[in-house]
Protein backbone atom coordinates (compact mmCIF):
# COMPACT_ATOMS: atom_id res chain seq x y z
CA UNK A 1 0.00 0.00 0.00
CA UNK A 2 2.78 2.40 0.85
CA UNK A 3 4.54 1.81 -2.44
CA UNK A 4 1.33 2.50 -4.42
CA UNK A 5 0.86 5.81 -2.59
CA UNK A 6 4.38 6.93 -3.42
CA UNK A 7 3.89 6.21 -7.12
CA UNK A 8 0.61 8.14 -7.16
CA UNK A 9 2.13 11.20 -5.52
CA UNK A 10 5.10 11.12 -7.90
CA UNK A 11 2.78 10.98 -10.91
CA UNK A 12 0.75 13.96 -9.63
CA UNK A 13 3.84 16.11 -9.19
CA UNK A 14 5.07 15.27 -12.70
CA UNK A 15 1.73 16.22 -14.29
CA UNK A 16 1.69 19.61 -12.58
CA UNK A 17 5.23 20.47 -13.66
CA UNK A 18 4.73 19.55 -17.32
CA UNK A 19 4.88 22.65 -19.60
CA UNK A 20 1.68 23.64 -21.37
CA UNK A 21 1.67 23.72 -25.18
CA UNK A 22 1.58 27.19 -26.75
CA UNK A 23 0.36 27.72 -30.31
CA UNK A 24 2.88 29.89 -32.15
CA UNK A 25 1.52 32.92 -33.98
CA UNK A 26 2.34 32.94 -37.70
CA UNK A 27 2.26 36.36 -39.39
CA UNK A 28 1.93 36.66 -43.16
CA UNK A 29 1.56 39.42 -45.76
CA UNK A 30 -0.51 37.48 -48.30
CA UNK A 31 -3.08 40.30 -48.43
CA UNK A 32 -0.44 43.07 -48.55
CA UNK A 33 -0.63 43.75 -44.81
CA UNK A 34 0.66 41.94 -41.73
CA UNK A 35 -1.94 39.51 -40.42
CA UNK A 36 -2.21 36.32 -38.42
CA UNK A 37 -2.49 33.39 -40.80
CA UNK A 38 -5.51 32.12 -38.83
CA UNK A 39 -7.43 35.38 -39.37
CA UNK A 40 -7.44 35.51 -43.18
CA UNK A 41 -9.89 33.69 -45.50
CA UNK A 42 -7.11 32.33 -47.72
CA UNK A 43 -5.64 28.84 -48.10
CA UNK A 44 -1.96 29.38 -47.46
CA UNK A 45 1.13 27.34 -46.58
CA UNK A 46 4.02 29.09 -44.84
CA UNK A 47 7.56 27.72 -45.14
CA UNK A 48 9.76 29.57 -42.64
CA UNK A 49 13.51 30.07 -42.56
CA UNK A 50 14.11 27.19 -40.14
CA UNK A 51 12.34 24.70 -42.39
CA UNK A 52 14.19 26.05 -45.44
CA UNK A 53 17.54 25.47 -43.71
CA UNK A 54 16.65 22.08 -42.23
CA UNK A 55 15.43 20.64 -45.54
CA UNK A 56 18.10 22.36 -47.68
CA UNK A 57 15.56 24.15 -49.89
CA UNK A 58 17.59 25.98 -52.55
CA UNK A 59 15.09 26.29 -55.42
CA UNK A 60 11.33 26.43 -55.94
CA UNK A 61 11.51 22.81 -57.08
CA UNK A 62 12.83 21.89 -53.63
CA UNK A 63 10.13 24.07 -52.10
CA UNK A 64 7.37 22.17 -53.89
CA UNK A 65 8.47 18.95 -52.19
CA UNK A 66 7.50 20.50 -48.83
CA UNK A 67 4.14 22.06 -49.83
CA UNK A 68 1.07 19.86 -50.48
CA UNK A 69 -0.68 20.55 -53.78
CA UNK A 70 2.27 22.45 -55.30
CA UNK A 71 4.25 20.84 -58.14
CA UNK A 72 7.15 22.51 -59.96
CA UNK A 73 8.96 20.49 -62.63
CA UNK A 74 11.76 21.34 -65.04
CA UNK A 75 10.98 21.05 -68.75
CA UNK A 76 13.32 20.07 -71.62
CA UNK A 77 13.58 23.74 -72.72
CA UNK A 78 14.91 24.64 -69.25
CA UNK A 79 11.69 26.25 -68.03
CA UNK A 80 9.42 25.43 -65.10
CA UNK A 81 6.03 23.71 -65.19
CA UNK A 82 4.08 25.05 -62.20
CA UNK A 83 0.78 23.58 -61.02
CA UNK A 84 -1.36 24.15 -57.93
CA UNK A 85 -3.86 21.44 -57.02
CA UNK A 86 -3.17 19.78 -60.37
CA UNK A 87 -3.89 22.86 -62.51
CA UNK A 88 -1.45 25.20 -64.25
CA UNK A 89 -0.30 26.88 -67.45
CA UNK A 90 1.87 24.99 -69.95
CA UNK A 91 5.54 25.86 -70.21
CA UNK A 92 5.77 25.64 -74.02
CA UNK A 93 6.78 29.30 -74.31
CA UNK A 94 8.03 32.05 -72.00
CA UNK A 95 5.53 34.45 -73.58
CA UNK A 96 2.50 32.64 -72.14
CA UNK A 97 0.69 34.34 -69.26
CA UNK A 98 1.04 32.24 -66.15
CA UNK A 99 -1.76 31.28 -63.80
CA UNK A 100 0.53 30.97 -60.75
CA UNK A 101 2.32 34.22 -59.94
CA UNK A 102 5.73 34.67 -58.34
CA UNK A 103 6.39 37.66 -56.08
CA UNK A 104 9.77 38.50 -54.57
CA UNK A 105 9.47 40.99 -51.71
CA UNK A 106 6.13 42.12 -53.09
CA UNK A 107 7.38 42.65 -56.67
CA UNK A 108 5.82 40.50 -59.38
CA UNK A 109 8.29 38.59 -61.57
CA UNK A 110 6.61 38.06 -64.91
CA UNK A 111 8.83 35.43 -66.50
CA UNK A 112 8.37 31.75 -65.84
CA UNK A 113 12.16 31.30 -65.90
CA UNK A 114 12.26 33.23 -62.61
CA UNK A 115 10.87 30.12 -60.92
CA UNK A 116 14.37 28.67 -61.32
CA UNK A 117 16.00 31.45 -59.32
CA UNK A 118 17.85 30.42 -56.19
CA UNK A 119 16.17 30.70 -52.80
CA UNK A 120 18.60 32.09 -50.22
CA UNK A 121 18.69 34.33 -47.13
CA UNK A 122 14.92 34.13 -46.70
CA UNK A 123 12.57 34.94 -43.85
CA UNK A 124 9.75 32.80 -45.27
CA UNK A 125 7.87 31.74 -48.40
CA UNK A 126 4.09 32.03 -48.56
CA UNK A 127 2.31 29.67 -50.96
CA UNK A 128 -1.17 31.10 -51.59
CA UNK A 129 -3.65 28.70 -53.17
CA UNK A 130 -6.77 29.64 -55.10
CA UNK A 131 -7.74 32.62 -57.24
CA UNK A 132 -6.07 35.88 -56.17
CA UNK A 133 -6.86 38.06 -59.21
CA UNK A 134 -8.67 40.79 -57.27
CA UNK A 135 -5.79 41.41 -54.88
CA UNK A 136 -2.64 40.32 -56.76
CA UNK A 137 -3.49 40.64 -60.47
CA UNK A 138 -4.50 38.58 -63.48
CA UNK A 139 -1.51 36.21 -63.40
CA UNK A 140 -2.63 34.62 -60.13
CA UNK A 141 -5.83 32.87 -61.21
CA UNK A 142 -4.65 29.62 -59.54
CA UNK A 143 -2.45 31.01 -56.79
CA UNK A 144 0.84 32.72 -56.01
CA UNK A 145 4.23 32.25 -54.39
CA UNK A 146 5.43 35.14 -52.22
CA UNK A 147 9.15 35.06 -51.35
CA UNK A 148 10.10 37.25 -48.38
CA UNK A 149 13.79 38.07 -47.88
CA UNK A 150 15.38 38.64 -44.50
CA UNK A 151 15.30 42.25 -43.38
CA UNK A 152 18.37 44.29 -42.38
CA UNK A 153 19.38 43.96 -38.74
CA UNK A 154 20.28 46.73 -36.32
CA UNK A 155 23.66 45.26 -35.36
CA UNK A 156 26.72 44.32 -37.36
CA UNK A 157 26.40 40.59 -38.09
CA UNK A 158 26.61 38.10 -40.91
CA UNK A 159 27.17 34.52 -41.99
CA UNK A 160 28.82 32.47 -44.71
CA UNK A 161 27.71 29.01 -45.79
CA UNK A 162 29.27 26.71 -48.39
CA UNK A 163 28.36 23.20 -49.50
CA UNK A 164 30.16 20.84 -51.86
CA UNK A 165 28.43 17.84 -53.42
CA UNK A 166 31.02 15.13 -53.95
CA UNK A 167 29.33 12.80 -56.45
CA UNK A 168 28.84 15.34 -59.25
CA UNK A 169 31.09 18.17 -58.01
CA UNK A 170 28.39 20.79 -57.38
CA UNK A 171 29.09 23.92 -55.31
CA UNK A 172 26.57 26.00 -53.33
CA UNK A 173 27.67 29.17 -51.52
CA UNK A 174 25.62 31.86 -49.83
CA UNK A 175 26.11 34.55 -47.23
CA UNK A 176 24.89 37.87 -45.91
CA UNK A 177 26.03 40.77 -43.75
CA UNK A 178 24.09 43.46 -41.86
CA UNK A 179 25.53 46.98 -42.05
CA UNK A 180 23.90 49.47 -39.63
CA UNK A 181 24.66 53.14 -40.38
CA UNK A 182 23.36 56.56 -39.40
CA UNK A 183 21.58 56.73 -42.75
CA UNK A 184 19.74 53.43 -42.28
CA UNK A 185 20.35 49.71 -41.99
CA UNK A 186 21.52 47.67 -44.97
CA UNK A 187 21.78 43.96 -45.69
CA UNK A 188 23.97 42.56 -48.47
CA UNK A 189 23.35 38.96 -49.51
CA UNK A 190 24.84 36.78 -52.22
CA UNK A 191 24.39 33.32 -53.65
CA UNK A 192 26.57 31.32 -56.04
CA UNK A 193 25.58 27.98 -57.58
CA UNK A 194 27.69 25.77 -59.83
CA UNK A 195 25.54 22.69 -60.28
CA UNK A 196 26.96 19.92 -62.43
CA UNK A 197 24.74 17.73 -64.57
CA UNK A 198 23.87 14.18 -63.63
CA UNK A 199 22.62 12.94 -67.04
CA UNK A 200 24.95 12.26 -69.99
CA UNK A 201 23.68 13.74 -73.25
CA UNK A 202 24.91 11.25 -75.85
CA UNK A 203 24.24 13.67 -78.73
CA UNK A 204 26.33 16.60 -77.45
CA UNK A 205 28.59 14.87 -74.94
CA UNK A 206 27.51 17.28 -72.19
CA UNK A 207 26.17 16.54 -68.75
CA UNK A 208 22.73 18.03 -68.09
CA UNK A 209 21.03 19.81 -66.47
CA UNK A 210 23.87 22.19 -65.62
CA UNK A 211 23.23 25.42 -63.73
CA UNK A 212 25.64 28.24 -62.96
CA UNK A 213 24.06 31.21 -61.24
CA UNK A 214 25.29 34.22 -59.29
CA UNK A 215 22.84 36.44 -57.41
CA UNK A 216 23.43 39.62 -55.41
CA UNK A 217 20.78 41.36 -53.33
CA UNK A 218 20.77 44.48 -51.19
CA UNK A 219 18.02 45.44 -48.76
CA UNK A 220 17.65 48.67 -46.82
CA UNK A 221 15.44 49.99 -44.03
CA UNK A 222 15.11 53.59 -42.89
CA UNK A 223 13.55 55.24 -39.86
CA UNK A 224 10.97 57.86 -40.79
CA UNK A 225 10.23 60.78 -38.48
Amino acid sequence: MLCGAIVLVHGTLWAQSAPSAVLEEVLVTAQKRVENVQDIPVTINVVDAELIDNFTIRTTTDLADSVPGLVIQHTPQNLAQVTVRGLGTGAASESLDQSVGLFIDGIWTGRIREFQSSLFDLERVEVIKGTQNTLLGKNTSLGALSVISKRPGRELAGYLQADYETEFGSVYTSGAVDLPTRLGNYRLAFNYVDEAGYVDNQATGNEVPEREQTTLRMGASFAVG
